[in-house]
């Protein structure tokens, strides 16, 4: 609404983007006391851009601010400190001010990728200069505080323990690839991470996690790594040797490590049964082959020989690509070359091109097998071309319930 020159506009979490950010751009000087900010905030506000001109105050303790988001805007000059009681969310510009409800987060701002189902924001922009001096000056008497490197590791904690209980349990009964594949969304800003090492601890590493062992009573679900892993994140960890990709289950890294002059530090973790409550990890034929290629593209050679790397981004990378193929062997075709492996054949199709197969025959309890594909060759049998599939037999593909299989008997299907 307009009157003369002053201005009072109604903006929900969109229209108040797209305003912070052209006001971002067009004035001298931006102060912003927003309690919450989540991950990519301050690129999508155009923060960058200013940087020597913005000054931030958050609210880092509560948990309801991503520390890394922070620690980026630290990194790149930013003047950024915290207020523990913040709650409110003030962004002040030359001549106009925002207030309302919409934090520099995912929900608050509706950026793309959200975490979970939005809030409705509300917000009010004006530049009535009556209003802006009482937000400048209510900005200043703020009691703030400098952020320490303490104060950041603290924070890791009390965002992850947030986000723990903030995540919707989607199907918790099925597996993290599942679900990632069914909410995407719901794993933004959720330190989950997949962890690949091709190099096992020295005997000296193995002394130090005794130690550690021991200070909690022998508890042998404690284990390290040498790459450093943030404090409080989840780790799908695998090992990777010549001949197999080992599962080595879910872990959390604690907040306790071993530092040496000589020797990169051990970062502790322990063991846990779930992540986010899920207990699978999903086909693990599937993993193996993505974990193997993860292995070959970005860890080995290495210093370390390991490397993590986002839950999300792993699965696009190189999980949510395999292709699982279900076949119907009316004839029991299928019959093994050597230990553990087997071999199927069947009509060629262009289209049946897969990572994983798995072979169904009739009228029996159990009647599924099926693994990683190792080797593909063409043959002519009753002058057909057909597809000869050898695969490394998983024990986790037994018994699967058999697909309604289409003509010809195959139907590739992803998982």
């Amino acid at each position: 609404m307009l009157s003369g020159d002053r201005l009072m506009q109604f903006l929900d979490g969109a229209a108040a983007t797209a305003e912070i950010k052209r006001l971002v751009m067009s004035s001298k000087t931006v102060r912003m006391a927003v309690a919450f900010w989540g991950k990519g905030a301050s690129e999508e506000l155009g923060l960058m851009s200013k940087k020597n001109d913005v000054t931030v105050i958050c609210n880092l303790n509560s948990g309801g601010t991503n520390p890394n988001e922070i620690e980026y805007l630290l990194g790149n000059k930013i003047s950024v400190r915290q207020c523990s009681t913040l709650h409110g969310k003030v962004y002040l510009f030359d001549n106009c001010v925002i207030v309302g409800s919409s934090n520099a987060s995912a929900n608050g701002l509706a950026l793309q990728g959200k975490e979970i189902s939005g809030w409705s924001e509300a917000n009010i922009l004006t530049n009535d200069p009556v209003l802006w001096q009482a937000a400048s000056q209510w900005f200043s008497a703020l009691i703030t505080d400098e952020i320490t490197s303490d104060d950041l590791k603290n924070a890791e904690l009390a965002f992850s323990k947030r986000r723990a209980s903030a995540l919707p349990q989607v199907t918790a009964s099925g597996s993290l690839a599942k679900a990632l594949r069914a909410r995407p969304e719901i794993f933004e800003s959720k330190r989950i991470f997949v962890g690949v090492y091709g190099s096992l601890l020295t005997t000296a590493d193995m002394r130090r996690v005794k130690i550690e062992q021991n200070k909690h009573r022998s508890d042998r679900s404690i284990d390290a790594v040498r790459w450093h892993v943030p404090t409080g994140a989840n780790l799908i960890l695998f090992y990777v040797n010549k001949n197999s990709v080992e599962f080595h289950g879910f872990w959390e890294r604690n907040e306790n490590e071993w530092k040496s002059d000589s020797l990169p530090p051990l970062y502790f973790m322990h063991k846990i049964s779930k992540i986010y409550g899920f207990s699978s990890t999903g086909i693990l034929s599937s993993w193996r082959n993505a974990v193997a290629e993860f292995y070959k593209n970005e860890v080995r050679g290495s210093k370390l020989d390991a490397k993590h790397i986002e839950f999300g981004s792993f699965y696009q990378k190189y999980i949510s690509k395999t292709k699982i193929l279900n076949v119907m062997d009316d004839h029991k075709r299928l019959r093994a070359i050597e230990s553990g492996f087997f071999e199927s054949g069947f009509w060629r199709r262009p289209e049946l091109d897969c990572d994983i197969i798995r072979v169904f025959t009739d009228n029996e309890e159990k009647s599924c097998r099926g693994g990683r594909i190792v080797k593909i060759r063409e043959e002519i049998r009753g002058g057909e071309k057909i597809k000869i599939f050898t695969f490394e037999d998983d024990p986790s593909q037994h018994g699967k319930p058999r697909p309604k299989f289409r003509q010809n008997g195959c139907v590739a299907t992803f998982e």
